[in-house]
This record gives C-alpha cells, structure tokens and sequence, in this order.
C-alpha cells in the first residue's frame, strides 16, 4: 500500500454471515454490493480464513449458493482472458486441502483460485497454533 496500491482483507465467515444476514436486513445487500466490487477493483485481495464457511473437518458441506456466486464473480472479474494473465493479486489463508475445498464449492472455482503449482504455496505443516495458547 506505501507503493500506492490498494488492498483489502476479507473474512470468508464474515462474508458468509453477511450473505445470510441479507434476507433480514435489507441494508446489508448494498453492503455486499460495495464489498464485491471492491474484492473485484482491489489490487491485492485476501481471502482469510477460506473454507470456514463450509464447516470444519468431519462436518464439511457445500457453500451457500449466494456466496459460492459472489466468489465466483469476483474470481473470474481478477482475471484477464485475452491475455490470461490476473488483475491484481489475491492471497488465500485455509486450514483446508484442496479436495474439501471442493467439497465446499464447484471444482472450476477451486481450480481457479487454488495454484498446483508449489511455488505459489506457502504451506506451514506441523506449526502450533496461536489460537489456544
């Protein structure tokens, strides 16, 4: 951000509860409209938590349509395909493989979003967590 780039951080869960909480607020729908349009314009966007919204380990489920759209939206505006080439970059953080990924959500998003390539993963096996200490 000191180079003059934008970013913004996105708590998948939050974004889930907003997703549910639309139907009884009508406000929050606006809301959702500005977080998506930013998540798409942003330069540098991360999905924290990713995979929360669909359960935890033994009690995965599929993601609410509504959100699995949003995601998918947004992934695919980051990306230019007459180049194929990303518009900004986008940073994941789950506690999640890639096959429950897409337990949660269909296979095209998670293949477009989740890089096979090693290089393009920081993976931190066997680490404490900070969580409960």
């Amino acid at each position: 951000m000191s180079h003059g780039r934008s970013g913004m951080f996105v708590s998948t869960a939050e974004l889930l509860r907003m997703v549910n909480d639309k139907y009884e607020d009508t406000s929050v729908r606006s809301k959702l409209i500005n977080i998506t349009r930013s998540m798409i314009e942003v330069d540098v966007l991360v999905l924290d938590d990713f995979g929360t919204e669909g359960g935890m380990t033994g009690n995965i489920k599929p993601v609410h349509k509504d959100l699995q759209d949003i995601m998918y939206r947004v992934s695919n505006a980051r990306v230019d395909f007459n180049h194929n080439t990303a518009k900004g970059i986008t940073i994941i953080t789950t506690n999640n493989t890639k096959g429950q990924l897409k337990q949660m959500y269909e296979g095209k998003f998670i293949d477009r979003v989740y890089p096979d390539n090693p290089e393009q993963q920081l993976i931190f096996d066997g680490m404490k967590g900070v969580r409960n200490v």
